[in-house]
């Protein structure tokens, strides 16, 4: 048994507007976290970035998503950015960045295991 705390949900979310919600992890240091948008539309719903890939961004967008299909858009191939696309079906990313989503750099987990200049 462990004296950790565990969290019930790894993702905290806020409504921007009726179509918009934020949503970030929230138990990850700063230089970990990135925004994940999801943004409902009437046929087919968007998120934009899918994070690190810990927790289970499916299950938090079903709610969301009330059923429709999502389609994941990367901004960029950098790990806290794509973590999650794999859990799509449907994936999008600039030519530019479709490398990185095939063969993605591999996750460190302390700071100083990232090439300089990758985050804060």
């Amino acid at each position: 048994m462990t004296d950790l705390p565990i969290a019930e949900r790894w993702f905290r979310s806020e409504r921007v507007t009726d179509a918009i919600t934020l949503l970030v992890e929230d138990h990850l240091d700063v230089f970990f976290e990135s925004n994940v948008w999801h943004v409902r539309g009437r046929d087919r719903d968007l998120v934009v970035d899918t994070g690190n890939g810990i927790g289970d961004l499916r299950g938090e967008l079903a709610p969301l998503a009330e059923g429709r299909p999502i389609v994941a858009v990367a901004t960029h191939d950098h790990f806290d950015h794509i973590g999650g696309m794999h859990a799509f079906e449907e994936r999008w990313c600039h030519a530019a960045d479709a490398d990185g989503l095939r063969a993605p750099e591999g996750l460190a987990l302390l700071r100083r295991d990232y090439r300089p200049g990758l985050g804060v």
